[in-house]
């Protein structure tokens, strides 16, 4: 082997001869031993001629099908994106129907259009939230639940890679879940969102006060909510007077808008003061809310007369305990009145609220002797919600009324029947009799029967 030959043999080695043409690696063999006959026998130039302008117009072939290829991907990204449009307009359209529905108390088209909006852009997180707080405000909880937690999700993420806009969505989600848990008395998990929410929001607070105070004093209040529930008082009223002060100034710089939480927050710090038996703050409180509440109403009745109806409870329950009778009455009966009203229109929201005032003023009736009243109040309290605390002023009104058959069957059924935190009825009903006995309203002859009562309760 010549040394030029073999210099280009080595050099050439590198070279993959296993996706070589067979005539090359024959030709290569043959240049390898010095054949260079050989080469042009298996390399011929027409041949590779051929080949070349084959190459070439199957390369010019390949382009123009990529051309075409390129444009048929920018005509379906197009049809993508328009179609994309018109599917978030039909969400919308959908949203916007069940927005209606919702506002005629049309509870499943409404539901029904707040779902199929969701099916088209399931990985909108507005749409999903809007949906959660319908679900919130019709008391399906359950339902609810789960719709706010696929929106946390979503919001989550957003804020994992921008947490300026996306953070304060959390923070809402989170609050809106607490209250929820709350509601179902889960106070665990309502009180672990509570802490969150009052973190997001309180590190917003700090670089926009202006902005996020407002936020700040709703989750306050809404912690110092849950403590009053779970009896750790001293949390809740300090929490309450930090939201307290919040709001005044806020409503200060602008009444309208920051007005009715003020009477919100004195509402809640009345019904503490209340439960630690500082009647007169209480009383204080009440009526203040209560004066705010009556003027909003007086502009805005569909909004806020609810807020007077529940104010008016509030203040007939204090005076139930200062055993004012007859002005605890009125005020109930004020409250029904209204509840009532708003119940015609939307029933499923606010019968709940109409089972309960009357449940109250079948207990003030117990109190004033008034015990035919009483259990008709309880009964039509029942008639709304089976649940209805109600139950154990309709045992109470029949005992009196000598039916004590009925009585101990309800009395029997109550102990057995879980009020909340896994205890039954058994010590509220105990308790109800120590305060009727005080009161001095057990009719003379039926304390034999409330002995009796109690005997069955204390197995």
């Amino acid at each position: 082997m010549y040394p030029l030959i073999k210099e280009w043999v080595e050099r050439l080695t590198v070279i993959n001869l296993d996706r070589a043409n067979e005539n090359y690696v024959k030709a290569y063999d043959s240049f390898a031993n010095g054949d260079f006959d050989g080469i042009s026998r298996y390399l011929p130039d027409e041949w590779l001629e051929q080949r070349t302008k084959h190459a070439e117009r199957q390369k010019e072939e390949g382009k123009q099908q990529l051309e075409l290829l390129q444009a048929l991907t920018e005509v379906a990204k197009q049809n993508v994106k328009i179609a994309d449009a018109e599917l978030a307009d039909i969400a919308m359209s959908y949203m916007l129907k069940a927005k209606a529905m919702a506002l005629e108390n049309k509870y499943e088209q409404a539901i029904s259009y707040y779902e199929k909006a969701i099916n088209i852009d399931p990985s909108n997180a507005d749409n999903i939230w809007e949906f959660a707080y319908y679900l919130h405000a019709i008391r399906e909880y359950s339902k609810a639940e789960i719709y706010y937690k696929k929106c946390l999700e979503i919001y989550r993420k957003l804020a994992d890679e921008n947490p300026k806009a996306y953070l304060p969505d959390v923070a809402t989600t989170l609050n809106n879940l607490g209250v929820l848990h709350s509601d179902l008395n889960e106070y665990s998990k309502a009180l672990k969102e509570y802490e969150e929410t009052l973190e997001i929001r309180s590190k917003l607070a700090d670089e926009n006060p202006k902005a996020y105070l407002p936020d700040v004093a709703m989750t306050l209040n809404n912690l110092a909510n849950l403590h009053s529930d779970l009896n750790e008082y001293p949390k809740a009223l300090k929490e309450y007077e930090e939201a307290l002060e919040i709001r005044r100034k806020l409503a200060d710089e602008n009444s309208k808008a920051y007005l009715p939480y003020v009477a919100g927050t004195l509402n809640n710090l009345g019904i503490l003061h209340s439960d630690i038996h500082e009647y007169s703050k209480a009383l204080k409180e009440y009526e203040e809310s209560l004066e705010i509440y009556r003027k909003l109403a007086d502009e805005n009745p569909k909004a806020y007369l609810p807020n007077v109806a529940d104010t008016l409870n509030n203040l007939a329950n204090l005076h139930s305990d200062l055993n004012e009778y007859s002005k605890a009455l009125k005020e109930c009966e004020e409250a029904l009145e209204i509840h009532r009203k708003f119940a015609d229109e939307n029933p499923k929201v606010y019968v709940k609220n109409v089972a309960e005032t009357l449940g109250n003023l079948s207990g003030y009736y117990l109190f004033t002797k008034e015990y035919l009243k009483s259990e008709q109040s309880a009964r039509k309290a029942l008639e709304l919600d089976g649940a209805s605390f109600a139950k154990t002023n309709l045992a109470h009104a029949l005992l009196f009324q000598n039916h004590f058959s009925e009585a101990e069957k309800i009395y029997k059924e109550l102990s057995q029947t879980v009020y909340r935190n896994n205890e039954t009825y058994t010590q509220i009903l105990l308790d109800d009799f120590d305060a009727l006995e005080k009161a001095g309203v057990i009719p003379e002859s039926r304390k034999a029967d409330v002995e009796k009562i109690r005997k069955i309760l204390k197995q």
